[in-house]
């Protein structure tokens, strides 16, 4: 956001992108005006599927990278999915529960983005406002109105 001059910014993240929005909630308070959360990733009792998820793919990636051992893909792996909430051992519950920055989370309802992490996020965060129900063709109006709504709300 320094590169293209943005001193406040809205972010929104899927997947991933939820805890990536925590972290730059810590990292830099003062400049995110927002952020929305679709369906973030997080734990409920689905830790190997992550693990399973990222051997599978670490070991395409291999070959093209031989500089990187073993202790750095259990390293990698580790970093990506060892920590207890939102993927980030850096952003506890307790970081959550102190956020003020407006957030808009959207549930997820699958293995890798199961409800209660969405829920969680939602109900620890003073400023967030839960979607329940958006991928379904018939609820993606209104959700998307809302998105809009609240975007539009926070970037003054």
């Amino acid at each position: 956001m320094d590169h293209i001059g943005a001193d406040r910014f809205i972010v929104m993240g899927m997947c991933i992108g939820g805890p990536y929005a925590a972290g730059l909630i810590e990292a830099a308070p003062d400049r995110v005006a927002a952020a929305v959360m679709f369906q973030t990733i997080g734990y409920d009792n689905n830790r190997d599927a992550f693990y399973e998820m990222f051997d599978s793919w670490a070991d395409e990636l291999k070959p093209k990278h031989r500089e990187a051992g073993e202790d750095d893909w259990t390293r990698f792996r580790s970093n990506m999915y060892d920590g207890d909430f939102l993927f980030n051992p850096a952003t506890p519950r307790e970081f959550v529960a102190s956020i003020e920055t407006p957030l808009l989370v959207l549930e997820g309802n699958d293995l890798y983005h199961p409800s209660v992490a969405s829920r969680e996020v939602a109900q620890l965060a003073p400023e967030a406002t839960l979607i329940k129900n958006w991928k379904d063709p018939a609820d993606q109006p209104a959700a998307r109105e809302a998105v809009r709504v609240f975007v539009e709300e926070n970037a003054r």
